[in-house]
């Protein structure tokens, strides 16, 4: 069904439809495609899918789109696919209350912007417990409350997606949840936040992920990990905020958390906080912490916990004496293997 704002045709994509018609036709149903179209401006109804294997598609910034039908035809994917061409530009859905887009299961949003200005409390979100969602080349910004909320989220996918100046970007109470390729600027109350209000379990992988400009918590907060979960969390940059770069807390023994190539800058807060938690954390290559107006590493309250660092780059860090490069208090077991710390306002 090809949808734009005010159409009234019969959901071809040379006679398309509009929002609220489509979603009362009783076969808009599970594996059924909306394809957001810009032909007659912004879109302001919102989207709320009530069958799995569900989506909502846009051309992107080619125009074009591939709507793979993997699920619902039980195959492998790829195998059968659905190419579409001459959609236009880039199609911006902006309803003016509640959420752009509620969630069923198995539900792909895919290739269009979110613009919150309408007044809109929450850009993309599902309902507790919505499994397998994969949100991909979406742009969501200017939502007051919250871009992806999911709580709790089962093997949630968001890839290749940007967010701008939002309350906060992502937030996921989650097992197997996979964030590749994010740019994060202006949230206003932290950026991604995983397991507050719940837990995070099973696999978490982070990658290749910028934060610029986050507010409230930061960056990164990851909230109670339980016993056999694993975070994975690889070339990953935040900076220029007034939050700390990434929070880890209330984690059980037996949590792992894997950090490779993170580079935390230009903060007005702490570069890598750890309180209340036991597990294990590891610095894999090199996790680099310049110019913050804290401390470099701050671990605190965590007796059972095991930090080991292969290399860091710690420098320029602190505005009072109690601000180090490295503040310990009950931390566990800490090692740092090799690097620099130095320009610290207390001690390194």
């Amino acid at each position: 069904y090809f949808v734009k704002e005010g159409g009234t045709g019969i959901g071809t994509q040379s006679d398309p439809s509009n929002v609220a018609a489509v979603l009362a036709q009783p076969d808009f149903k599970d594996g059924s495609v909306m394809v957001l179209l810009d032909a007659n401006g912004n879109i302001t109804a919102p989207i709320t899918l009530t069958h799995s294997n569900q989506q909502v598609i846009g051309g992107g910034d080619t125009g074009t789109a591939n709507v793979d039908f993997a699920d619902i035809m039980f195959a492998p994917p790829g195998q059968y696919v659905l190419h579409l061409s001459g959609l236009g530009g880039r199609p911006t859905l902006m309803p003016t209350s509640g959420n752009a887009i509620t969630l069923d299961d198995r539900n792909i949003i895919q290739g269009f912007t979110i613009d919150g200005s309408g007044g809109i409390t929450n850009g993309i979100s599902g309902h507790p417990g919505s499994t397998l969602t994969v949100v991909n080349d979406m742009i969501i910004k200017n939502v007051s409350g919250t871009g992806i909320v999911i709580n709790p989220s089962i093997s949630t996918t968001i890839s290749n997606t940007t967010f701008t100046n939002n309350g906060t970007d992502i937030q996921l109470d989650a097992s197997n949840t996979k964030l590749t390729n994010i740019t994060s600027t202006g949230a206003a109350n932290g950026s991604i936040s995983i397991g507050v209000g719940g837990d995070i379990f099973a696999s978490t992988n982070i990658t290749d992920v910028t934060i610029t400009g986050a507010g409230g918590f930061g960056g990164i907060l990851l909230n109670n990990g339980l016993n056999g979960s694993t975070v994975n969390m690889q070339n990953v940059t935040v900076s220029n905020g007034d939050g700390p770069g990434v929070t880890i807390k209330n984690s059980q023994a037996g949590s792992i958390y894997n950090l490779t190539d993170v580079s935390i800058l230009n903060l007005k807060d702490s570069g890598l906080v750890v309180k209340d938690s036991a597990g294990t954390i590891n610095g894999i290559n090199l996790l680099t912490i310049t110019n913050v107006s804290k401390s470099g590493i701050d671990i605190s309250n965590s007796s059972g916990l095991t930090t080991s660092l292969a290399s860091v780059a710690i420098s320029s860090v602190g505005t009072l004496n109690t601000d180090n490069g490295v503040s310990l208090s009950d931390a566990g077991k800490f090692s740092i293997l090799g690097g620099t710390i130095d320009n610290t306002t207390g001690d390194g």
